[in-house]
Protein backbone atom coordinates (compact mmCIF):
# COMPACT_ATOMS: atom_id res chain seq x y z
CA UNK A 1 0.00 0.00 0.00
CA UNK A 2 1.52 3.50 -1.14
CA UNK A 3 1.12 6.65 0.65
CA UNK A 4 1.71 10.21 -0.21
CA UNK A 5 3.27 10.81 3.74
CA UNK A 6 5.13 14.08 2.44
CA UNK A 7 1.15 15.48 1.75
CA UNK A 8 2.43 17.03 -1.42
CA UNK A 9 -1.21 17.86 -3.74
CA UNK A 10 -1.28 16.50 -7.68
CA UNK A 11 0.23 19.39 -9.98
CA UNK A 12 -3.24 20.12 -11.53
CA UNK A 13 -4.41 20.87 -7.87
CA UNK A 14 -2.10 24.05 -5.96
CA UNK A 15 -3.91 25.90 -2.98
CA UNK A 16 -2.80 28.83 -0.72
CA UNK A 17 -4.48 31.06 1.67
CA UNK A 18 -4.20 34.99 2.45
CA UNK A 19 -5.20 35.95 5.76
CA UNK A 20 -6.74 39.09 5.31
CA UNK A 21 -5.50 42.25 7.40
CA UNK A 22 -5.77 46.15 8.12
CA UNK A 23 -3.08 46.92 5.76
CA UNK A 24 -4.18 44.84 2.76
CA UNK A 25 -7.84 46.52 3.27
CA UNK A 26 -6.09 49.75 3.36
CA UNK A 27 -3.23 50.10 0.40
CA UNK A 28 -6.13 48.28 -1.67
CA UNK A 29 -4.37 44.96 -3.21
CA UNK A 30 -3.24 42.09 -2.17
CA UNK A 31 0.07 40.06 -2.57
CA UNK A 32 -0.04 36.64 -3.59
CA UNK A 33 2.40 34.23 -1.72
CA UNK A 34 5.89 34.62 -3.20
CA UNK A 35 6.28 30.88 -3.29
CA UNK A 36 3.17 30.65 -5.31
CA UNK A 37 5.07 32.71 -7.56
CA UNK A 38 8.16 31.98 -8.08
CA UNK A 39 6.67 28.22 -8.86
CA UNK A 40 3.36 29.59 -11.37
CA UNK A 41 4.27 33.11 -12.09
CA UNK A 42 5.28 32.70 -15.48
CA UNK A 43 2.01 30.93 -16.03
CA UNK A 44 -0.27 33.54 -14.38
CA UNK A 45 -2.55 35.71 -17.03
CA UNK A 46 -3.28 38.67 -17.19
CA UNK A 47 -5.97 39.63 -16.32
CA UNK A 48 -6.53 36.59 -13.87
CA UNK A 49 -10.32 35.86 -12.88
CA UNK A 50 -11.14 34.39 -9.33
CA UNK A 51 -14.43 32.13 -9.19
CA UNK A 52 -16.22 32.06 -6.17
CA UNK A 53 -18.79 29.43 -4.86
CA UNK A 54 -21.50 31.59 -5.85
CA UNK A 55 -20.62 31.15 -9.34
CA UNK A 56 -19.35 34.83 -9.56
CA UNK A 57 -15.98 34.81 -11.38
CA UNK A 58 -14.38 38.50 -10.69
CA UNK A 59 -11.72 39.73 -13.44
CA UNK A 60 -8.40 41.33 -11.67
CA UNK A 61 -5.29 42.80 -13.06
CA UNK A 62 -2.18 41.96 -11.11
CA UNK A 63 0.86 44.46 -10.82
CA UNK A 64 4.50 42.52 -10.54
CA UNK A 65 7.20 44.67 -8.42
CA UNK A 66 10.60 42.85 -8.31
CA UNK A 67 11.40 39.26 -9.05
CA UNK A 68 8.36 37.57 -6.83
CA UNK A 69 6.03 40.04 -5.64
CA UNK A 70 2.61 40.31 -7.22
CA UNK A 71 -0.08 42.09 -6.13
CA UNK A 72 -4.14 41.58 -7.18
CA UNK A 73 -4.85 45.51 -7.86
CA UNK A 74 -7.51 46.50 -10.60
CA UNK A 75 -10.54 44.91 -8.80
CA UNK A 76 -9.07 44.11 -5.59
CA UNK A 77 -11.26 46.96 -3.51
CA UNK A 78 -14.70 46.20 -5.30
CA UNK A 79 -14.34 42.94 -4.35
CA UNK A 80 -13.51 43.46 -0.23
CA UNK A 81 -16.32 45.68 -0.14
CA UNK A 82 -19.09 43.11 -2.28
CA UNK A 83 -18.08 40.12 0.19
CA UNK A 84 -17.36 42.69 3.24
CA UNK A 85 -13.54 41.39 3.71
CA UNK A 86 -12.37 42.49 7.21
CA UNK A 87 -9.17 41.72 9.37
CA UNK A 88 -9.45 38.14 10.08
CA UNK A 89 -11.13 36.73 6.70
CA UNK A 90 -9.57 33.81 5.52
CA UNK A 91 -9.17 33.38 1.46
CA UNK A 92 -8.29 29.83 0.23
CA UNK A 93 -7.29 29.94 -2.91
CA UNK A 94 -6.81 26.83 -5.21
CA UNK A 95 -5.00 26.90 -8.90
CA UNK A 96 -5.38 24.49 -11.54
CA UNK A 97 -3.14 26.16 -14.19
CA UNK A 98 -5.30 28.04 -15.99
CA UNK A 99 -6.37 31.76 -15.89
CA UNK A 100 -9.28 31.00 -13.11
CA UNK A 101 -8.40 30.41 -9.21
CA UNK A 102 -10.98 29.52 -7.47
CA UNK A 103 -11.54 31.02 -3.73
CA UNK A 104 -13.59 30.13 -0.70
CA UNK A 105 -13.87 32.89 1.99
CA UNK A 106 -13.96 32.00 5.64
CA UNK A 107 -14.51 34.56 8.22
CA UNK A 108 -12.89 35.53 11.54
CA UNK A 109 -13.92 32.23 13.25
CA UNK A 110 -12.87 30.07 10.50
CA UNK A 111 -16.58 28.88 8.98
CA UNK A 112 -17.33 29.49 5.24
CA UNK A 113 -19.69 32.97 4.88
CA UNK A 114 -22.89 32.81 3.21
CA UNK A 115 -22.15 34.17 0.21
CA UNK A 116 -24.31 37.28 -1.04
CA UNK A 117 -26.88 36.32 -4.11
CA UNK A 118 -26.92 38.15 -7.34
CA UNK A 119 -27.76 37.48 -10.41
CA UNK A 120 -24.74 38.79 -12.89
CA UNK A 121 -21.93 36.45 -13.37
CA UNK A 122 -19.02 38.64 -14.08
CA UNK A 123 -17.82 41.15 -12.23
CA UNK A 124 -14.96 43.43 -13.24
CA UNK A 125 -13.15 46.33 -11.64
CA UNK A 126 -16.01 49.08 -12.54
CA UNK A 127 -17.51 50.42 -9.31
CA UNK A 128 -20.28 48.25 -7.77
CA UNK A 129 -20.51 50.93 -5.07
CA UNK A 130 -19.95 54.41 -4.44
CA UNK A 131 -18.47 55.86 -1.61
CA UNK A 132 -19.77 58.59 0.27
CA UNK A 133 -16.60 60.89 2.09
CA UNK A 134 -18.71 60.95 5.39
CA UNK A 135 -21.51 60.23 7.57
CA UNK A 136 -24.15 62.51 7.36
CA UNK A 137 -24.76 64.20 10.95
CA UNK A 138 -28.45 65.03 12.34
CA UNK A 139 -28.82 68.01 13.95
CA UNK A 140 -29.94 67.73 17.48
CA UNK A 141 -27.93 64.98 18.59
CA UNK A 142 -25.36 65.89 20.86
CA UNK A 143 -22.56 63.63 22.75
CA UNK A 144 -24.99 63.55 25.82
CA UNK A 145 -28.07 62.03 23.69
CA UNK A 146 -25.67 59.62 21.89
CA UNK A 147 -24.63 58.15 24.67
CA UNK A 148 -27.82 57.38 26.27
CA UNK A 149 -28.40 55.37 23.10
CA UNK A 150 -25.72 53.34 23.66
CA UNK A 151 -22.94 55.14 22.17
CA UNK A 152 -19.93 55.26 24.35
CA UNK A 153 -17.00 57.99 23.81
CA UNK A 154 -16.25 59.95 20.56
CA UNK A 155 -17.81 58.87 17.13
CA UNK A 156 -15.08 61.21 15.39
CA UNK A 157 -12.74 58.31 15.65
CA UNK A 158 -14.78 55.52 13.30
CA UNK A 159 -14.82 55.74 9.64
CA UNK A 160 -16.38 58.22 7.57
CA UNK A 161 -17.52 55.66 4.63
CA UNK A 162 -20.96 54.63 4.17
CA UNK A 163 -21.38 52.35 0.74
CA UNK A 164 -24.70 53.05 -1.24
CA UNK A 165 -26.22 51.26 -3.81
CA UNK A 166 -25.26 52.35 -7.49
CA UNK A 167 -27.95 53.12 -9.36
CA UNK A 168 -27.04 50.59 -11.78
CA UNK A 169 -29.13 48.31 -9.54
CA UNK A 170 -26.07 45.91 -9.50
CA UNK A 171 -27.42 44.95 -5.37
CA UNK A 172 -30.66 44.12 -4.55
CA UNK A 173 -32.10 42.39 -1.89
CA UNK A 174 -35.67 40.51 -1.57
CA UNK A 175 -35.22 41.30 2.26
CA UNK A 176 -34.45 44.67 3.96
CA UNK A 177 -30.92 45.06 5.56
CA UNK A 178 -28.57 47.96 7.02
CA UNK A 179 -24.86 48.56 7.67
CA UNK A 180 -23.92 49.86 10.81
CA UNK A 181 -20.25 51.30 11.40
CA UNK A 182 -18.77 49.78 14.50
CA UNK A 183 -15.26 50.78 16.19
CA UNK A 184 -12.92 47.83 16.14
CA UNK A 185 -13.09 47.49 19.91
CA UNK A 186 -16.77 46.74 20.52
CA UNK A 187 -16.23 43.97 17.78
CA UNK A 188 -13.18 42.56 19.63
CA UNK A 189 -15.58 42.67 23.21
CA UNK A 190 -12.96 45.52 24.62
CA UNK A 191 -15.71 47.32 25.92
CA UNK A 192 -15.08 49.33 28.72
Amino acid sequence: MTSNRSGILPPSEIRFFKIIVHTTIQIGKLMIPKEFTRKHGASLSNPMFLKLPDGIEWEFSWTKEGAHNVWLEKGWKEFVTYYSLGHGHLLVFKYQQTCKLEVNIFDESGVEINYPSNNTQNHSAENLFEVSPTIPSYPGTSKKQRSRIGVVGESSNLPQQVCQENSSGAISSETPSFMVVMKESYVNGYLL
